[in-house]
């Protein structure tokens, strides 16, 4: 992510971009905070991209990467 999520701390919602190694914008959207979960809000034609790109880069952490659908 291209922001510093510890400024979710003081702030409830940040925007931020994924970029690939070059620099090449992927997808952006929003984070913010529920309790323990940290939610990016994206457009639905980047769910899919965004949800195997992040589970790509997970590796062995103990975390759990879910679509939703708020429709």
């Amino acid at each position: 992510t291209t922001q510093d999520i510890h400024a979710l701390d003081h702030t409830p919602l940040i925007f931020t971009a994924f970029l690939s190694p070059q620099g090449k914008l992927l997808f952006d959207g929003f984070l913010s905070t529920d309790s323990d979960a940290l939610l990016l809000d994206l457009a639905a034609i980047q769910a899919e991209p965004a949800t195997t790109y992040l589970k790509r880069y997970k590796l062995r952490a103990d975390v759990a990467i879910t679509p939703t659908d708020l429709h």
